[in-house]
């Protein structure tokens, strides 16, 4: 090693240092920020299973159910961590986001300068990647801890791959059938080490976030450059280079038909009312969105509604801007792939959320450009780079350009980031930077519901019904305070609106059944709480009150099974533990009974139903002073 390359590597650490204190010290405030109330209780704080931790039998649940229209297991056992070390408290969750935010940083630094021997530039494009405030969202939301982990396991397939590919020895040439046997039989001890180290990496990504389903594609980009395999000219290199990734398309394809089918199931696949045009319309419009933010980041939000008409301007531009730039990128291709594979990097791996397979309400969202915006930040740096390199004046201009740029990041990024201290602040500035967006009225709305606030959270569920008329979850929330007021007959009237609108909610029919069940309606109360968990099978909850309902029609096989089935689901639900053990101890089962007591006053010691029933065991087995102390509880609490 000469005297420069130890200069060089010890300015790539500095670099590496810098850029690891500075983004550590733009996030801090994010340690003291709380969970919202958007995906983050269904993910994380109203979750059951996750409560647990990493318990007997949380293993054997994250790899066989799907929860939230998702099957992501390594992402759910991250959580459950999180739930062992630290509780509720969300510091320890959003400094774990914020920590792999930092490592992502500092492995697509080393990655490309790995690939290109490029210094600044690698820490420009890694620099602008950790403080650019589309990436807010991926880091200060808990719930989207599978951004920053699949990320991290996408950059690390990359070295193996990288790795593998930096110790061939020669190009596979030949016929077919000899290129195959070169392929898969070719390879040095050596480097099928790091081809098994990528294929296993790139399936905990899968497991992660199901987004990484195009790397196999964009492994074939990077053969083209930076490691320069392959020609697309050379029909036998490709040919090689695509038999090589088999194995990686066939993860894909596995986990693309799994993904697919967990969101019909659990309905969160869009309506057949999104006609295929209006889904190109709005990809099109949205990556030209995508390219304007990431350019000139302003008014972010965590939610984008819909747009219901997408203008003939709107269209045109998009369609404009990307064949113009594709147009660029083709023509100077041959003499510059980086071009070429950066913004083919981007637009692929926009390409699983662009909305052409439309998965929930929003148009489009800042979190998708987390991984996309890699190959975007390589491309248009190396193009500026290439441009003003020619000269010392060029040079100057480009370093003072990239450092009011930075500059400029770091303090949008501070700002963007404060708007995520609670769920309150959050979809206030939602409301603010978007126009007519009733999703995020409802979520404010159900923050005043949680903080007893009832008159201003019916206010903000107005809000929503002017916006969206019809809207469910308003109609929902607008139900739930009529229910917690007593009044059944409006609750059930919200509660069936919503569901004439769409007979899938899970979170509706769960709810008309409690309305019928305090009205002893128990046929019909034990319909709507099977409606929910059919629509959403993890739901403890529903579980647990369809057992209810069922016991109190004297069904006492069918109670325990249901029962059974929510503590499958929710090992901490207090309510099943309840009822089971109220089955049990009818049976003269004390002891079983006695330890499903037990869970449930450990899960929720404020439950005076399993305090009553307690006091009912223990006076069965005649410990009178014992009973009496779990009475006057019980009593305490009612």
């Amino acid at each position: 090693m000469g005297l420069s390359d130890i200069k060089s590597d010890r300015h790539a650490k500095i670099m590496a240092l810098l850029l690891g204190v500075i983004t550590l010290a733009l996030y801090w405030p994010a340690l003291h920020f709380e969970f919202n109330n958007f995906d983050d209780a269904q993910y994380i704080t109203g979750n059951a299973r996750i409560q647990t931790g990493l318990a007997p039998g949380n293993l054997t649940w994250v790899f066989t159910q799907s929860y939230a229209a998702n099957w992501h297991p390594i992402t759910w056992l991250s959580h459950m961590l999180d739930w062992q070390l630290f509780g509720a408290d969300p510091a320890g969750p959003h400094f774990e986001n914020v920590l792999f935010h930092i490592v992502n940083t500092l492995l697509l630094f080393w990655l490309v300068r790995r690939w290109t021997g490029a210094l600044w530039r690698s820490g420009i494009v890694a620099a602008l990647f950790a403080w650019h405030p589309m990436h807010v969202e991926s880091v200060a939301w808990v719930a989207e801890r599978k951004d920053v982990l699949s990320t991290f396991f996408l950059l690390l397939t990359l070295y193996a791959y990288t790795a593998c590919a930096k110790t061939e020895i020669t190009p596979a040439t030949g016929g077919a059938r000899l290129l195959t046997s070169r392929v898969f039989l070719g390879k040095t001890k050596k480097q099928w080490l790091y081809y098994a180290q990528a294929l296993l990496l790139f399936a905990l990504g899968l497991m992660s976030k199901p987004m990484l389903v195009t790397l196999p594609v964009l492994l074939l980009l990077l053969d083209y450059w930076p490691l320069n395999r392959m020609q697309p000219s050379s029909f036998k290199k490709l040919f090689a280079t695509t038999l090589e990734k088999l194995p990686f398309f066939a993860l894909s394809a596995l986990v693309s038909i799994m993904t697919v089918h967990t969101q019909r199931i659990e309905g969160a696949m869009a309506a057949g009312d999104l006609t295929l045009g209006w889904r190109l319309g709005n990809a099109v419009v949205s990556f030209a969105t995508y390219v304007e933010k990431l350019f000139w980041p302003s008014n972010m939000a965590i939610f984008y509604p819909r747009r219901d008409h997408l203008s003939a301007a709107q269209i045109t531009f998009g369609c404009l801007l990307f064949v113009v730039i594709g147009l660029l990128v083709c023509f100077r291709a041959r003499t510059r792939r980086v071009d070429l594979v950066g913004w083919l990097w981007f637009l692929l791996t926009l390409l699983p959320v662009s909305g052409l397979f439309q998965v929930g309400e929003q148009a489009m969202a800042d979190r998708f450009t987390y991984i996309p915006s890699i190959g975007f930040f390589i491309f248009v740096i190396w193009e500026l780079a290439d441009d003003l390199n020619h000269s010392v004046a060029g040079r100057r201009l480009a370093s003072l350009g990239a450092g009011i740029i930075l500059a400029a990041c770091l303090l949008a990024t501070r700002v963007q980031l404060s708007y995520w201290q609670n769920s309150a602040t959050l979809f206030t500035h939602a409301i603010q930077v978007t126009k007519d967006n009733a999703l995020a009225h409802c979520k404010l709305a159900q923050d005043f519901q949680a903080h007893d606030q009832p008159e201003s959270a019916r206010l903000e569920f107005g809000e929503a019904l002017r916006i969206r008329p019809g809207y469910p979850e308003a109609l929902v929330g607008l139900g739930v305070l009529e229910l917690a007021a007593g009044k059944l007959d409006e609750a059930a009237a919200r509660f069936e609106a919503a569901l004439k609108i769409q007979p899938a909610h899970a979170v509706g029919h769960y709810n008309l059944g409690l309305v019928l069940f305090r009205q002893q309606k128990f046929a019909a109360a034990a319909e709507h709480f099977r409606a929910a968990t059919q629509y959403q099978s993890g739901y403890d909850k529903a579980w647990a009150n369809l057992g209810l309902t069922f016991a109190a029609q004297g069904k006492t096989d069918e109670a325990r099974a249901s029962f059974l089935q929510a503590l499958a689901f929710g090992p901490k639900n207090a309510y099943a533990h309840n009822g089971l053990a109220s089955l049990l101890t009818a049976h003269g089962d004390l002891v079983e009974a006695e330890t499903h007591l037990q869970a449930a006053l450990a899960a929720n010691p404020n439950l005076p139903f399993a305090n009553y029933n307690y006091g009912n065991l223990l006076l069965r087995r005649g410990a009178v002073d014992e009973a009496a102390t779990q009475y006057r509880q019980a009593l305490r609490l009612q």
